[in-house]
C-alpha cells in the first residue's frame, strides 16, 4: 500500500503493483582488458607535466568500453585509447555491446605528473660537452 500525500496531509491509501522485467544474462563476457604503453602492459607510468600519455587497450567493435579515473567514469571516454593528462588511478572496463553480458575490469595503471625538479640560470656563455654532444648557452638574445 502506498499512502499519498499533498500539503503534508494524508489524502488517500492506494495499492500499487509493480512489474520487473528481469533478464538473465549468458555467462559470455569479454576476456580481461590490458592497459598497454608501447604495446606493453604497465602499471606505473611517469610524465612529465604538460605532457601526456596514451592508454592502449585491445580493439574490438563487439566491445563497449568505459574509461575511469580514480573510482569515477570519465565522460566520454568509451573507446579502447585514452590520453592521459593528469596524475590519477586509471581502470577499463569493457562488456559486450550487442548483448546482455558482464562486464569485465582491467588492472589499475597509476599514472603520476612530475613538475621538474630543477631550472637552468647562466649568467654568462656556458659550455657543456658531453658524449658526441656540446651544448653552448649565452643570455636571451645575444647574438653568437
Amino acid at each position: 500500500m502506498v499512502e499519498e500525500y499533498r500539503n503534508g496531509q494524508k489524502i488517500g491509501l492506494v495499492r500499487r503493483d509493480y512489474q520487473l522485467f528481469v533478464v538473465d544474462c549468458p555467462p559470455t563476457s569479454p576476456p580481461d582488458p590490458t592497459i598497454t604503453l608501447n604495446n606493453q602492459p604497465t602499471t606505473s607510468i611517469q610524465i612529465c607535466e604538460g605532457k601526456s600519455v596514451e592508454l592502449k587497450a585491445t580493439s574490438n567493435s563487439n566491445w563497449d568500453y568505459q574509461w575511469k579515473k580514480d573510482g569515477n567514469s570519465i565522460p566520454g571516454a568509451t573507446t579502447s585509447t585514452l590520453t592521459a593528462t593528469e596524475s590519477g588511478t586509471y581502470q577499463l572496463i569493457t562488456s559486450l555491446k550487442a548483448q546482455c553480458s558482464k562486464s569485465r575490469r582491467s588492472g589499475e595503471v597509476k599514472v603520476t605528473v612530475t613538475k621538474s625538479r630543477f631550472k637552468l640560470k647562466s649568467t654568462g656563455p656556458s659550455k657543456f660537452v658531453g658524449h658526441q654532444v656540446q651544448y653552448d648557452w649565452r643570455p636571451y638574445r645575444q647574438v653568437a
